[in-house]
């Protein structure tokens, strides 16, 4: 929707109109004549939802998942992605320190440096070989 060079009362009339579920129902719970601006409304939004908004994690996050000593390395990458897919705009290589700085130290984490990834996909395929051919054989 945009209105532009509108008064305040078209939006305060025309803005609500776009509100579903929650946001529709805390605007009808409102006082008649309660808002008389829109930047009255705009605040009454922001302070009634801005708790709801899950805020983006930052990079220096991802520095702070190390594998713990009873985690198997397909929990450390699930618990790493969770966490990766939170930020925006990660770049490949930031991920790959990462992950690298997260793994604990042993036989992967030495393949995993002798054979670099060049992106998080690429290691996410090659955790998966990890993971097959270190499989315990089922018999």
């Amino acid at each position: 929707m945009q209105l532009f060079g509108v008064d305040d009362a078209i939006m305060c009339r025309a803005f609500p109109a776009t509100f579903t579920g929650a946001a529709r129902r805390w605007y009808v719970s409102l006082a008649p004549y309660s808002i008389s601006h829109f930047s009255q409304l705009r605040e009454a939004i922001v302070s009634q939802f801005a708790s709801s908004c899950t805020p983006s994690r930052a990079a220096a996050s991802l520095f702070s998942i190390r594998q713990q000593t009873d985690e198997s390395l397909r929990d450390f990458m699930t618990r790493f992605n969770r966490t990766h897919i939170q930020i925006p705009g990660l770049s490949s290589e930031l991920a790959m320190t990462a992950v690298l700085i997260g793994l604990r130290s042993g036989v992967f984490l030495d393949d995993l440096t002798l054979r670099p990834p060049r992106s998080l996909m690429s290691a996410g395929e090659h955790v998966a070989s990890w993971l097959w051919r270190t499989r315990p054989e089922r018999g």
